[in-house]
């Protein structure tokens, strides 16, 4: 059991300011999947970012041009 107030091993705390239009896009990103709160979603948003990057789709319009995609 982890003490109170630390993380569990291999998660980091994350945060930063942001345009009113990343924030709109996070309300909106929240709502879409029912996310209690920002701190939520924003990990949540970064985990999937990260693993799109991972994948090697870092732009999706780009890979649409070149003959990928959908």
């Amino acid at each position: 059991m982890m003490p109170k107030g630390q993380l569990r091993p291999g998660l980091r705390k994350v945060w930063g300011v942001v345009s009113d239009e990343a924030y709109a896009e996070l309300v909106r990103f929240q709502a879409e999947r029912g996310l209690p709160n920002l701190c939520q979603t924003v990990g949540t948003a970064i985990g999937e970012w990260a693993r799109t990057r991972c994948s090697g789709v870092q732009n999706p319009s780009e890979e649409l041009a070149a003959g990928g995609g959908p």
